[in-house]
């Protein structure tokens, strides 16, 4: 029998054989490169979302955050002081939405807690409508995050 989410069985597969790895710069540099990946991934689907002259239509739109992935982000979040100096320039990045961080988490937690938000209300929609909900423009705020950290991704595994 076939996944229905053959993306998430990829970066599940690659998540665990990261885990399991034994040498810690090793494991920093897979975790890096698996985060990359992951963040590519995503804005991939934001750019077809609301990144195009012609957006998705609403409905549409509530689709999007069941597909984005949160894997590789779970995996840095929950690490130690490795993956904090391994992803030190991601850490020092504001998010795009002040309004939307006053706490001051950095913008790996901030991507996180929308994602998983979004995912959440997109859950619940099922059960009612949610027009106060401004999914274009939230997707968008995480589309904009999602590319400084790419460009900043790619910039550090250049280094």
């Amino acid at each position: 029998m076939t996944s229905p989410d053959p993306f998430h069985d990829l970066l599940g597969g690659l998540t665990e054989r990261w885990a399991k790895a034994q040498d810690p710069t090793l494991d920093a540099l897979a975790l890096f490169r698996l985060t990359a990946l992951e963040a590519r991934c995503n804005l991939a689907l934001l750019d077809l979302a609301v990144g195009t002259g012609e957006p998705l239509p609403p409905a549409a739109l509530w689709e999007i955050p069941a597909v984005l992935r949160t894997d590789a982000l779970q995996a840095v979040l929950g690490q130690g002081a490795i993956a904090t100096l391994a992803f030190a320039p991601l850490r020092r990045l504001k998010v795009s939405d002040t309004a939307a961080g006053p706490d001051g988490a950095d913008i790996l937690t901030h991507l996180y807690m929308r994602i998983a938000a979004l995912q959440g209300l997109a859950s619940l929609r099922k059960r009612g409508d949610l027009k106060r909900v401004r999914i274009r423009s939230r997707l968008t705020e995480i589309r904009n995050d999602l590319l400084r950290v790419v460009t900043v991704l790619a910039r550090e595994v250049r280094k």
